[in-house]
């Protein structure tokens, strides 16, 4: 029992200092034809570090614990690329059925309250990640007018700690991108702004009647 009691005290100190404890961030990264990357995080500094390499398709995990490596393992990276593809087609179904577009899309964008918020909110965030980021390229979609808004929103984001030197393709659809970021955040403060930005009244507007339309179609669906 009283070794129970203290596996129990042991996990919720482990919970609470996974909240409190800060963890760093640090990759580099190249998309597009290579889609090649490289993802550090730590936490307590360097005791618990995971890593994310990816060359030519294939991902390397690897997690280290106070020095000793707990886990190495190797993605395949056909079924990656498969595994992807099939979540975009369920994002891209449910994206339809919800009746989002690209004009909801667009009227979000012209909504000057939820931008203030957003933009707010944006701070915050970054002051709180502690971020800087950088990224040089070209990028392009296959609807021009998505390319428009992408790059009306990127400019917006633009400042000292995201550098964003992107070039929009109107008329191809390739990807050439290359960044760099660095980051230090604490999980609860991150989950207070969060909370704050969505309880804003003109954010509560676009998110709580979806929340509140599932609700009433799984009533509907369990009477039926």
């Amino acid at each position: 029992m009283i070794l129970v009691q203290v596996l129990l005290a042991t996990l919720a100190v482990l919970l609470i200092l996974l909240f409190v404890l800060p963890f760093e961030v640090a990759g580099q990264g190249e998309w597009g034809l290579k889609k090649a990357y490289l993802i550090r995080i730590n936490w307590t500094g360097r005791l618990v570090v995971f890593s994310m390499e990816a060359q030519q398709g294939v991902q390397y995990p690897m997690l280290t614990i106070f020095g000793v490596t707990l886990w190495r393992g190797r993605g395949n990276g056909e079924k990656k690329k498969l595994e992807e593809s099939r979540k975009l087609k369920k994002k891209d179904a449910k994206r339809d059925k919800s009746g989002f577009s690209l004009l909801e899309a667009k009227r979000m964008m012209t909504d000057h309250s939820l931008v203030g918020a957003f933009k707010s909110f944006l701070g915050r965030i970054i002051k709180a990640l502690r971020l800087e980021f950088r990224a040089w390229g070209t990028y392009s979609t296959d609807d021009p007018a998505l390319t428009g808004v992408i790059t009306g929103f990127l400019a917006a984001i633009n400042s000292d700690k995201i550098v964003l030197d992107l070039e929009p393709d109107f008329v191809g659809d390739d990807l050439d991108i290359k960044g760099s970021l660095s980051s230090r955040f604490i999980i609860a403060e991150l989950i207070v702004i969060c909370l704050t930005f969505l309880w804003q009244k003109q954010v509560r507007y676009y998110w709580l009647p979806i929340i509140k339309a599932k609700f009433k179609f799984k009533e509907v669906t369990q009477h039926v």
